[in-house]
């Protein structure tokens, strides 16, 4: 119920009015999590990170990835997890990004002028909170708290996922080509052609998202489930209640018995081979339901503008001495995904190309 409460300020904050507004604001975006975090910065709290611009990596990105990685170990027994919390120095992993966060609610919280409909995500929540909406945070540190959610949600998953379609298509070049012409089709003038109507229109794009998202969910093993006290049966396995479970997302997106060589990023499944997918075949990386994710539309448009952008405007390869295999093996699960890092090389290209 109080999740259901919840939900509907966040989703103001992601409807299609308000998704109008931030879509200028991400085509003037252009390095991965930098990227993602400049957008989520300025859609999410209506503030210049500024850290493409310096290309400086923001103290609060590190800040993210050190609080993953605390929440993907300790995660799995919560008791421990609010344990450490309690143990100075324990949390100082991710003490420094609370605090991050927590400061630019407090100014948004000043600057913020509620006589003006909202433009941007924290706006919308700010708005609830303000007028005691029932959908509201219902205090000042649950407040917080969705800052922090804004932060991670927002710029880590699509992160990750940008940075394995790169990665895919530096891999498979005739993928990379076979987009590049989709994309010259609709905008012949490249850049001087571009608008997000026209990149929405290439299929052939949501099909290398989808299949992105298919072999690397941004959330690997999936959000955790409590059972009911009287338990659970699951096919020939029961389940004591009380307990937390979850659905491994990505090792159902890519079990054999759903799709056809499954292991393998093939675009082409969603539309020009529907074969190589069983009827209902398993698709869930933003999740089912009541909690599916309210930002799912967000993240689309910023991984269309990104994506068409870069690879209309480049050759993406790999850059020297990179063949992939560290960024494809060595893949951390940190509740989110941790990532290798990877050498990406684009070169810009010609007229004729």
């Amino acid at each position: 119920m109080d999740h259901r409460r919840r939900r509907k300020a966040w989703d103001r904050g992601f409807s299609i009015k308000a998704l109008a507004t931030y879509e200028p604001r991400i085509k003037n975006k252009r390095l991965v999590h930098i990227l993602n975090f400049d957008i989520m910065g300025n859609v999410g709290f209506g503030k210049e990170f500024n850290s493409l611009a310096t290309g400086i990596e923001h103290p609060a990105i590190k800040g993210v990835h050190d609080h993953m990685a605390i929440l993907g170990t300790l995660g799995h027994i919560p008791w421990l997890l609010n344990l450490a919390s309690r143990i100075p120095g324990a949390a100082s992993g991710y003490s420094s990004f609370f605090q991050w966060c927590g400061d630019e609610m407090e100014r948004k919280q000043k600057d913020w002028d509620m006589d003006k409909s909202p433009q941007d995500i924290v706006s919308w929540l700010l708005k609830a909170y303000v007028e005691k909406d029932i959908s509201a945070a219902p205090t000042e540190a649950a407040l917080h708290e969705d800052s922090r959610v804004v932060i991670v949600a927002g710029s880590e998953t699509t992160a990750t996922t940008l940075a394995s379609a790169l990665y895919y298509l530096a891999k498979n070049p005739a993928i990379l080509s076979k987009l590049q012409r989709h994309l010259d089709e609709v905008m012949p003038g490249r850049s001087n052609d571009w608008s997000y109507e026209k990149v929405k229109s290439v299929t052939y794009l949501d099909d290398i998202i989808q299949e992105t998202l298919r072999l690397r969910p941004a959330v690997m093993t999936g959000g955790y489930r409590v059972t009911p006290a009287e338990g659970i049966q699951v096919d020939e396995v029961y389940i004591p209640g009380d307990v937390n479970v979850f659905v491994p997302v990505q090792l159902i997106q890519t079990d054999e018995r759903y799709y056809t060589d499954a292991k393998q990023f093939v675009p082409e499944r969603w539309n020009e081979k529907r074969e190589m997918c069983t009827e209902g075949a398993p698709f869930f990386p933003f999740v089912l339901g009541p909690y599916s994710c309210p930002g799912k539309n967000l993240a689309m448009m910023s991984l269309r503008i990104s994506l068409s952008t870069l690879a209309q405007l480049f050759h993406i390869r790999f850059g020297p001495g990179e063949n992939g295999q560290a960024f494809e093996n060595e893949t951390w699960d940190t509740f989110t995904t941790t990532l290798a890092s990877l050498q990406i090389q684009f070169q810009p290209r010609s007229n004729e190309d």
